[in-house]
C-alpha cells in the first residue's frame, strides 16, 4: 500500500513539475477544435479523456465552413481511444484532414492516459499525446487566367513537424475539471504558403468544467465552461448548456466570447450510436459570416472489457452498478 502511495505521490509530483515548467516559460498554446466537439468529448484537446468511456469509442467529425462558397474550409476528424483491460492505462488515436481552397493539412496524433481512482467517488485521470502534421499546397489546381505559368504548375509541400503535450482531468457521475495544454512547442512556418491557423501551433492552457443536474424524471441539465489561455497573453471564452431527456436526445447551445454561437443535437439512434448535428454562426455583424455545418457521429462498443473496480465509482447503493461514462453520457 504504500508503496502504491508513493507511485501516485511521484506521478502526480511530475505532473505538477510538468505545469510549473510550462508556466515559468514564455507562453501558451492555441487548439482548432470546434465548439461542438467539446459538447461530447474532449479527446481532441485534452489527452487525459482518453479511454475515461470504459469502452472502444468511436468518434466521426465532417464540418463544412462558409456554405456555399467555393474553396470554403472543411475539416473531417476521426478519433479512437480505449481502456487496456485489467489496467489503469487506456490509449487513443486521431486522424485529421483540414482543406481550405487548394490547400490541406494532414495531422495525427497518439495518445495514453492512467486513470487514479482517489476515492469511492471522484477519478483522475492524467494523460499525454504526441502529433505529427504536414501540409500541402497544389498550386497546380489554381484555374489561371495566364497559363502554362512555371510558379503554379507544381505543387508545396510543407514540411512535417512534430509536438507533445499532457493534460489532467478530475471526474464523477455528476461533474468534471479538466486542464491541458495540447501543444508544449510553439511552430509557426517561416515561408509564405500557410493557410490560416492550421500550420502555425501557438501554446495555451486550456480549463474546462462541468456539471449535470437532474431537472426532473426525464430531464438533467448540463453546462459547461472552457476557458483558453494563449501565449500572447490573450484569452478567450466559450459557455454552453446541454439538456437532456431521458438519455435519448441532447440539444445544446455554446456561446464563444469572440461573438459565435453554436446550437447542436445529439439522437441516441441506439444505445451505443449517437448521431449529432451541430450549427454554427456570428452574433456580431462585424464579423465575416462564418456559418458552420457539421455532422458527427459516436459509436461505443463495452462488451471488449472486462469489469474492472478501480476504473468505476463506487455507487452508495451498493445494490447499483455506476460506472462514468464519457461526455456524451455524462
Amino acid at each position: 500500500m504504500e508503496q502504491f502511495k508513493q507511485k501516485i505521490s511521484i506521478l502526480i509530483g511530475v505532473w505538477l513539475g510538468g505545469l510549473l515548467l510550462v508556466f515559468s516559460g514564455t507562453g501558451w498554446a492555441q487548439h482548432n477544435e470546434t465548439m461542438s466537439q467539446v459538447l461530447y468529448s474532449q479527446f481532441l484537446i485534452n489527452p487525459a479523456c482518453t479511454g475515461i468511456d470504459n469502452t472502444l469509442a468511436i468518434d466521426l467529425f465532417a464540418q463544412q465552413q462558409w456554405s456555399g462558397v467555393e474553396g470554403a474550409p472543411k475539416q473531417f476528424v476521426l478519433g479512437v481511444h480505449s481502456p487496456l483491460n485489467d489496467t489503469q492505462m487506456s490509449i487513443g488515436g486521431a486522424m485529421q484532414l483540414y482543406r481550405s481552397g487548394v490547400s490541406s493539412v494532414y495531422q495525427g496524433n497518439l495518445t495514453y492516459s492512467y486513470l487514479l481512482k482517489i476515492s469511492d467517488s471522484n477519478l483522475l485521470s492524467l494523460g499525454v499525446n504526441g502529433s505529427y502534421w504536414s501540409g500541402q499546397t497544389g498550386f497546380n489546381k489554381l484555374e489561371l487566367n495566364q497559363y502554362n505559368d512555371p510558379n503554379f504548375n507544381s505543387s508545396y509541400n510543407t514540411p512535417a513537424k512534430f509536438n507533445t503535450g499532457f493534460g489532467a482531468f478530475l471526474y464523477s457521475t455528476n461533474y468534471y475539471l479538466g486542464v491541458s495544454i495540447p501543444y508544449l512547442l510553439s511552430q509557426f512556418n517561416e515561408d509564405e504558403f500557410s493557410i490560416w491557423d492550421k500550420s502555425d501551433i501557438d501554446r495555451s492552457l486550456i480549463l474546462s468544467a462541468g456539471y449535470s443536474c437532474k431537472a426532473g424524471q426525464f430531464i438533467t441539465l448540463k453546462p459547461l465552461a472552457l476557458y483558453n489561455y494563449y501565449e500572447t497573453q490573450s484569452s478567450d471564452w466559450t459557455i454552453g448548456l446541454m439538456v437532456n431527456y431521458n438519455n435519448f436526445i441532447s440539444v445544446g447551445a455554446m456561446y464563444h466570447s469572440l461573438g459565435r454561437g453554436l446550437f447542436s443535437c445529439n439522437v441516441s439512434v441506439f444505445k451505443n450510436l449517437q448521431f449529432r448535428y451541430s450549427y454554427g454562426f456570428s452574433l456580431k455583424s462585424s464579423l465575416v459570416s462564418r456559418n458552420t455545418n457539421e455532422l458527427s457521429l459516436g459509436y461505443t462498443i463495452e462488451s471488449l472489457y472486462k469489469f474492472n473496480k478501480n476504473r468505476i465509482v463506487t455507487p452508495k447503493n451498493n445494490n447499483e452498478k455506476s460506472s462514468v461514462k464519457s461526455l456524451r453520457f455524462f
